[in-house]
């Protein structure tokens, strides 16, 4: 018996400063492009070579999808929110925690 398995997707936009490399992955997909998928790049860097790369190339450079901050969590402590607020979190309830001096360094 099959089991339904929930899947989080958080909403998602298109990303004003990141691009990357996209191949299309199977038998066809030569070195070149195999290689290059999953490069990412800055919006205004232009990579080494662009697609296409040779005839019939199914490559294209798009922008990311960038989660809502705020949004990348299902139940608000499993997923990648929570994986970078709790440690600063903890830091900063350390940090309050300590005794400083008039300068604000810890003693």
């Amino acid at each position: 018996m099959k089991k339904n398995v929930y899947t989080f997707q958080p909403p998602t936009i298109q990303s004003t400063r990141w691009k990357h490399w996209v191949a299309q992955l199977d038998f066809k997909t030569c070195f070149t492009c195999r290689n290059h998928h999953g490069k990412i790049y800055s919006v205004n860097e232009i990579p080494d070579i662009e697609p296409p790369v040779h005839p019939n190339c199914r490559c294209e450079v798009q922008n990311m999808e960038a989660v809502f901050a705020g949004e990348a969590t299902k139940d608000s402590e499993n997923g990648a929110d929570w994986w970078i607020k709790e440690p600063l979190n903890k830091w900063r309830r350390k940090r309050n925690s300590e005794k400083r001096d008039s300068r604000g360094v810890p003693n």
